[in-house]
């Protein structure tokens, strides 16, 4: 049951994941569709800081049960269900036909591909140098993930004014080469510093990764201008997170082998991989046009 429970979960999450941009962007003004994803996106990480506060209080000092702490995620879940109901959909555009692939949007799936990943070698092998190479317990990671998310609230909506001012072109050619330097920090940081202060550069390059995920606003607000009609937004979002869960799914089995493989320096060949994926990124965001 409860497997069937996580896998009906995750369904729902990944039905939404498109969406969230989607309905974003149609709440949006003309020349605002990054800042107010930005807002949207640092309204959400606020929300689940907000709400890992309340339950750590609640689980530490009150002893709160498990069926009662998912209760209260079916009430929240109640409630929102509920205010997706009451939206209007004067703002969309209904969708001619369920599935779109068209020629003109090959970049955008290509950096679908890319961007599957990248995502992939930093959720997977990111935290594990952390524990695995540099021995750190779980207060770590646990106090990395809220500086991340308090970051967030701050980074989320600087970065989508950065994709209103300087264009997709720009923004993600930046996170392109912020990735590079990452990847080989994480891959020599062990060999270029002290152990003591390559821990900490690793540590931040963690948080700097993780915030730099929020780049892939850029992304949707590059498929809707480049969009041939307003209904292949949706579709085509939709297709997109497909595209790069397809990758995610495989590039963990490759990424451990060579791991495994390389014994020592093994986790090392896994990053100098990932910054060989972000330079490519870098190169294929050249292709992207600006905006006039």
């Amino acid at each position: 049951v409860m497997l069937a429970c996580v896998f009906f979960y995750s369904s729902g999450n990944h039905l939404y994941l498109p969406l969230t941009n989607s309905i974003g962007m149609s709440f949006a003004k003309d020349g605002k569709v990054g800042s107010k994803l930005g807002e949207i996106s640092a309204a959400n990480t606020a929300a689940l800081v907000t709400g890992s506060a309340v339950l750590l209080i609640l689980f530490r000092f009150f002893r709160l049960s498990f069926m009662l702490a998912f209760s209260l995620g079916a009430l929240a879940f109640l409630f929102a269900g509920i205010t997706l109901f009451l939206m209007g959909r004067d703002r969309t555009s209904k969708a001619k036909q369920r599935f779109v692939f068209r020629r003109e949007y090959g970049l955008y799936y290509w950096l679908s591909i890319l961007y599957g990943a990248r995502k992939q070698i930093f959720i997977t092998f990111a935290p594990w140098v952390i524990v695995d190479v540099f021995k750190q317990p779980v207060t770590t990671m646990t106090l990395l993930f809220f500086i991340m998310s308090v970051l967030g609230i701050l980074v989320k909506p600087l970065i989508g004014r950065l994709i209103d001012t300087a264009g997709e072109k720009f923004t993600l050619g930046l996170e392109a080469v912020i990735l590079i330097f990452v990847c080989l920090l994480y891959a020599f940081a062990a060999d270029i510093f002290s152990r003591p202060v390559a821990l900490v550069v690793v540590c931040v390059c963690y948080v700097i990764d993780q915030c730099s995920t929020s780049v892939s606003m850029a992304r949707a607000t590059y498929m809707r201008r480049i969009a041939l009609y307003p209904e292949d937004v949706s579709p085509s979002l939709s297709l997109g997170v497909s595209i790069d869960h397809i990758v995610s799914m495989f590039l963990p089995i490759l990424g451990g082998i060579v791991w495994m493989k390389g014994g020592e320096f093994g986790y090392r060949y896994v990053f100098i991989g990932g910054a060989v994926v972000a330079l490519v990124n870098f190169i294929s965001t050249r292709f992207i046009a600006k905006r006039y």
